[in-house]
């Protein structure tokens, strides 16, 4: 790959940029349908304005984790051919020598054959037909970084897929890791009928938001708790960026709680947890192992944070407690915003 296109000028579009120069790849413009100008000196423009003039020959890099299929059908309408995924750019990448993007989901086949028994120990947990077809095409993505293996979004609500393997019923006392400002929470109001959500987001940058938003519904008991949720009891520094993707780090940021599910509900039951904690998930199920085992909640646990959580994470719960069915939803047309759904027996509908 001499020269490329980058779909996309947001974070992930300047990441790729600048892997792109130091593998001697002459990034020509990029695409963007919301951001025009220059970045770096070379134009962005419009899918719209693309101008015929434009060689449809040239390989366009799809820096998105979200919509990649529908940026990837515009551009073919547009009569580019050669469209490269973020994992196909990694395998450029390491096929020229260098240190591939660290973004999940990152390709590097000798991670993959480190963790063969994990991911077909995890294979084998799989309830459903989708969970495997989610999970093959995950692997399959990861070794050849192909397009057509970037899952599609299964249909409905995030977390209430119309697929979903469950059904939540009576009173439900949920626990929303990662709250953000109610983005999940809010359409799954209708659907469920909540006793009462305890909301854990340690970014003080949205706690306010997300009070204003939950307080709009005026029948919905709700407990924001600010902190953060992990194996254990303690205090960390945080860096927030008020998007919902702030990070624990070792120093600088502010110090913030972060606190275990196990204490939190030493002496409430809680129905349906969900975790959105950006590649704390581990951390924070093993904070939980009391409840998961005394509650058994439905589990839905987001697995495209960290390398190895697509399989780490069903195989940690299922050692956990192994009376759960384990299926894996897929809530965007990539693999960003896959969940393991882990249903107890009285939630299940098929």
């Amino acid at each position: 790959m001499k020269k490329a296109i980058i779909y996309g000028a947001g974070r992930t579009g300047k990441v790729i940029y600048e892997k792109a120069v130091e593998a001697n790849i002459e990034i020509v413009t990029f695409i963007d349908n919301t951001v025009s100008g220059e970045l770096f000196g070379i134009p962005v423009t419009s899918v719209s304005d693309i101008t015929t003039d434009l060689s449809r020959d040239i390989p366009v890099i799809l820096a998105l984790h979200h919509e990649v299929h529908t940026a990837a059908e515009s551009m073919s309408a547009k009569g580019f051919k050669n469209l490269v995924t973020i994992s196909g750019f990694n395998i450029t990448l390491c096929r020229s020598g260098c240190i591939p993007i660290d973004l999940v989901p990152v390709c590097d086949p000798a991670l993959l054959k480190d963790d063969t028994d994990k991911i077909n120990a995890a294979k084998s947990l799989f309830a459903d037909k989708r969970s495997l077809e989610i999970f093959q095409h995950y692997i399959e993505y990861l070794q050849y970084g192909r397009l057509d293996d970037l899952e599609r979004r299964d249909p409905g609500v995030m977390y209430y897929p119309e697929n979903r393997p469950f059904q939540l019923t009576g009173e439900i006392t949920m626990a929303d890791c990662g709250a953000f400002t109610g983005d999940a929470i809010i359409p799954l109001i209708p659907l469920i009928n909540f006793k009462r959500i305890y909301a854990f987001d340690p970014d003080p940058m949205v706690a306010e938001e997300l009070e204003q938003n939950l307080s709009r519904f005026n029948n919905l008991s709700f407990k924001i708790i600010k902190a953060g949720v992990g194996i254990r009891d303690e205090k960390l520094f945080f860096q927030p960026d008020g998007s919902g993707r702030g990070t624990v780090i070792e120093n600088g940021g502010f110090e913030i709680d972060v606190v275990t599910l196990d204490n939190v509900f030493k002496d409430n039951k809680v129905d349906f947890i969900k975790m959105d904690i950006e590649g704390a998930e581990i951390q924070a199920l093993k904070g939980a192992e009391k409840i998961i085992k005394r509650d058994m909640p439905l589990l839905e646990i987001c697995v495209y944070h960290r390398w190895g959580d697509f399989w780490n994470i069903p195989l940690l719960i299922h050692q956990i407690n192994p009376q759960y069915s384990i299926y894996l939803r897929c809530n965007d047309d990539s693999f960003h915003d896959t969940v393991c759904c882990a249903v107890p027996e009285r939630y299940k509908n098929f």
